[in-house]
Parts: structure tokens; C-alpha cells; sequence
């Protein structure tokens, strides 16, 4: 009786902190994407300024790119619901956010001419989009983890 009751708080506790870490990861990317949306106008606007045509390419590549991610996400999550894979989402994201300095001058140069509205929207798109989609694939893959244990699913 004892060792079941010691068996069963253990469990609660790995529980407990399982949901710990799954908010706190929600959490960090979320705020990673508004750090990548704000810092975007750091990166393009000296190629096209900070004009209302810049806010709107970053706001719409931000929300299309978390659209497709949450689609992509769930998609993922159902096939393979391993904490390894969120991980390794979001190294790749990582990965991808620390190539823009490099990339950040040609992708800029080679859109530069096609004016300050498609040229502000298709660089954008391919600086911040691939990282902000593999960003969007991280609430619903931690969705999925926490309904393995679908008894506890929605209580803290």
C-alpha cells in the first residue's frame, strides 16, 4: 500500500515537471518568434527602410509561416510523439535563425530589385519563414505530449 501511494506521487512529480518544461519551452518560442518578427525590421531595413511595407511583409511572413507551422506540427506530432523530435524542430529552427547573418546580404541584393513591396515580402519570406514555420510546429507537438497522458490532459 505504501509502495503503491510512493509509486504514484513519483509519478505525479516526473508529471509535474514534464508540464513545467513543456510551458516553459511554449514560452521561450513564442517570445523567440516576436524577438524574430522585431529584430526583422533590424535586418531589412536597411535595404528597404522601416515603412509600412516592411511591417506588413514581416507581420504577414510571421503569421503565415505560424499557420502552416501549427498545420505542420500537428501533422508531425501524430506520427512521430517523441520529445526528440520537438528538440530537434527546434535546434533546426535554431540553426536556421543563426544562417541570416550570412545569408541576410545576398538574399537582400538579389530581391532588391524587385521594388520595395515584393522585394521586402520575398525576402522576408525566405529569411524568417522557414525558422518561424518550424517555430510554429512547437505548440501543437507540446499539445500532443501532454495528451499522452490523456487522464491528466487539461489540469495542472
Amino acid at each position: 500500500m505504501i509502495a503503491k501511494s510512493i509509486k504514484e506521487t513519483h509519478e505525479r512529480e516526473q508529471l509535474s515537471v514534464r508540464y513545467a518544461v513543456s510551458r516553459i519551452t511554449a514560452a521561450i518560442c513564442g517570445a523567440f518568434v516576436m524577438v524574430l518578427e522585431v529584430l526583422g525590421s533590424r535586418v531589412i531595413g536597411p535595404f528597404f527602410g522601416v515603412s509600412l511595407f516592411v511591417w506588413t511583409s514581416l507581420i504577414t511572413v510571421t503569421l503565415v509561416a505560424l499557420s502552416i507551422g501549427y498545420a505542420a506540427g500537428g501533422v508531425l506530432s501524430d506520427k512521430k510523439s517523441s520529445p526528440d523530435y520537438l528538440y530537434g524542430i527546434i535546434l533546426l529552427s535554431g540553426i536556421l535563425v543563426m544562417l541570416i547573418p550570412v545569408v541576410r546580404r545576398p538574399v537582400l541584393l538579389a530581391f532588391q530589385s524587385y521594388g520595395l513591396r515584393m522585394g521586402s515580402f520575398l525576402s522576408t519570406s525566405l529569411l524568417f519563414g522557414p525558422s518561424l514555420i518550424l517555430l510554429g510546429c512547437v505548440s501543437p507537438y507540446i499539445v500532443r505530449l501532454a495528451a499522452k497522458e490523456i487522464r491528466s490532459f487539461g489540469r495542472w
